[in-house]
């Protein structure tokens, strides 16, 4: 699948803005040709791929005039976006270049008056729906080209049907956060494949709701789990504060009562994968390796690098975002 993984991605960003919505606007951090038809990004005459099919002989004619317009003129070294402004409906993520279309959709988007799929996760303050994605194919399909944007290379476009969308809202209104994406047939049973808040609701620990959310499927599964490999290097970050501060507070626990803690026995408390932990245990510098008598080496935990570290980090105040009570799982 790394073909399609890779299928839009540009070496420079192409849209000077997206207006996200009525009320945000932000530049995106990646650039991707996924938004645009194929006819016309070979002329240099870009046209959005929803455009150019609904409007077929229509732009056969400008493609042909950009054709013969771009033979006259040399090459320029002046670097040109293909397109000013993206409008993109925050609430079901269909997108157009035409101003006033927007708006006219931002007025009656069906999705301002429902709420696709299931609820799995309702508390006061947040809920977690999820969409089967061969349900919902063209939301799928536009979220994940918006999630393009944001991310290098890590969404899907063409093939979601294998995949679950979870959808993050404040409890009570129609607008997504956030969301994170499950691919049923992983063949490593992996619990998260994209994650995303979106710009105007970031920096509120809503990526850590969303991982605690998904760790809380594969348990509910019984299932050892993790996410899709490689992280970016914000995923890394995200993932491994959230690891540590987990196995941080387990291990303290277990300290009460063991003289020596072993990684497997944090895999059986956490679900967390093996590679995970030692992850995370490195990173608050206290796993060590020992020569056992036979000649053999094993890893232990250093309780007392792990007391430091959580003191440092006040992990003592850490409490999970996502709360048991709150849980909709069924088989």
């Amino acid at each position: 699948m790394s073909g399609e993984r890779d299928y839009g991605v540009l070496d420079e960003v192409n849209i000077d803005k997206i207006q996200f919505g009525l009320e945000h606007a932000f530049t995106p951090l990646y650039g991707s040709s996924a938004y645009f038809s194929e006819a016309g990004i070979e002329s240099k005459c870009y046209i959005l791929g929803t455009d150019y099919w609904n409007n077929h002989a229509q732009y056969e004619s400008v493609i042909d005039a950009s054709k013969k317009q771009r033979k006259k003129e040399q090459t320029s070294l002046v670097k040109k976006s293909w397109l000013t402004t993206l409008y993109v409906c925050d609430y079901c993520f269909k997108y157009t270049n035409d101003q006033h279309a927007f708006q006219e959709h931002m007025e009656f988007c069906e999705y301002q008056e429902k709420l696709s799929g299931k609820t799995k996760y309702l508390s006061p303050k947040y809920t977690i729906r999820r969409i089967k994605c061969y349900k919902h194919r063209v939301f799928a399909q536009c979220l994940s080209l918006f999630t393009k944007l944001l991310l290098d290379n890590k969404s899907t476009f063409f093939n979601l049907d294998h995949y679950e969308f979870y959808l993050l809202y404040e409890t009570g209104k129609n607008k997504p956060m956030g969301f994170f994406s499950k691919d049923l047939y992983s063949f490593e049973k992996n619990n998260l494949g994209t994650i995303l808040v979106f710009p105007p609701y970031q920096r509120r620990g809503l990526g850590t709701l969303l991982i605690e959310f998904s760790y809380k499927l594969s348990n509910f599964e019984n299932c050892m789990s993790g996410p899709e490999k490689p992280l970016s290097p914000f995923g890394t970050a995200l993932y491994v504060k959230y690891w540590s501060r987990v196995i941080c507070k387990e291990i303290l626990k277990l300290a009460t009562t063991h003289s020596t803690i072993q990684v497997q026995t944090i895999v059986e408390l956490t679900k967390f994968r093996s590679e995970d932990i030692a992850l995370a245990l490195k990173f608050m510098e206290s796993l060590y390796e020992h020569s056992n008598s036979n000649g053999s080496f094993s890893f232990g935990v250093s309780v007392d690098a792990i007391s430091e570290w959580a003191t440092k980090n006040n992990v003592c105040n850490f409490q999970p975002l996502v709360k048991d009570e709150y849980l909709l799982l069924e088989y």
